[in-house]
């Protein structure tokens, strides 16, 4: 027997001040690799039948050779709804959104199914740092100690730019 992932049909809804908070409560366990979050962030929520399964947040990225970028922040779901393309289709509406307002749209992850996803799609286009380690990354990844944590620094991730339905 051949299993196939049911259609899932997520709402999509921006929130704003002490919602993003509110929110983040909810899924900050959840997060692969820290519970923090910058609330300066545009946030948004999916809702699966009227429950609340996913939550998104991106990031201005104030650079001298990128205009009107914005990067993924936090992407997390619950994690009894996750296996089902929520989290893909959570970040894809986002991109979407981000195009038609003249922003671009990247992505960083260490999640393999959503790297090897976005590798695979013709949503996304991989960019120079695509499944790379970043020993460059080194100074940055110190902790309170000033210890570098090198399982962080040295691990592949996968790098995409969002360029969406052509």
């Amino acid at each position: 027997m051949k299993y196939t992932r049911p259609t899932i049909k997520i709402e999509v809804f921006e929130i704003f001040g002490d919602d993003k908070k509110l929110m983040w409560l909810l899924f900050k366990k959840h997060h692969y690799l820290t519970e923090q979050m910058n609330f300066a962030a545009r946030c948004f929520i999916a809702k699966w039948e009227n429950k609340i399964v996913g939550f998104e947040s991106t990031l201005a990225m104030p650079s001298g050779t990128l205009k009107h970028a914005w990067k993924e922040h936090r992407l997390v779901v619950l994690s009894d709804f996750q296996g089902l393309g929520i989290g893909i289709s959570l970040s894809e509406t986002i991109g979407e959104l981000l195009i038609s307002e003249g922003k671009r749209f990247y992505s960083k992850t260490a999640n393999i199914k959503l790297g090897e996803y976005r590798n695979h799609s013709k949503l996304w286009k991989p960019t120079s740092k695509n499944m790379i380690a970043r020993p460059d990354q080194l100074i940055r990844k110190r902790n309170y100690n000033n210890i570098v944590n090198t399982n962080l620094s040295l691990r592949i991730c996968y790098s995409h730019e969002y360029i969406g339905v052509k």
